[in-house]
């Protein structure tokens, strides 16, 4: 059995999950990708359902880790998108829509 000799590095961005295997070099060996839907219910409002973040990451992380031998995986980073978050909890672990962290708002 292989030693644990690979890192998949996770960025949801505004538009994508994408996911990378790199191994102890940092050369790439396995990439993954899924987007992430950008909702306008306004002109200039943006919003994204928060679901679909974890929707796609595990999109992504299925789709890179199925390129590699899964016992060669150690670790995994990730890299979130700045200031834009949602609530949740144990009964509802995503509460609606995430209001975007460039999000600018004009009164209408």
């Amino acid at each position: 059995m292989p030693s644990p000799d690979l890192v998949i590095g996770l960025d949801c961005s505004t538009t994508a999950c994408k996911a990378i295997i790199a191994d102890t070099c940092g050369k790439v060996l396995a990439m993954g990708r899924a987007m992430v839907p950008m909702l306008t219910p306004r002109f200039s409002w943006h919003e994204q359902p928060a679901d679909s973040w974890w929707e796609a990451s595990c999109q992504a992380l299925r789709e890179v880790a199925a390129q590699v031998e899964p016992a060669r995986l150690a670790a995994l980073c990730i890299a979130a998108q700045r200031e834009t978050f949602v609530t949740g909890d144990e009964r509802s672990p995503q509460q609606g829509k995430a209001l975007a962290h460039y999000l600018i708002r004009l009164p209408s």
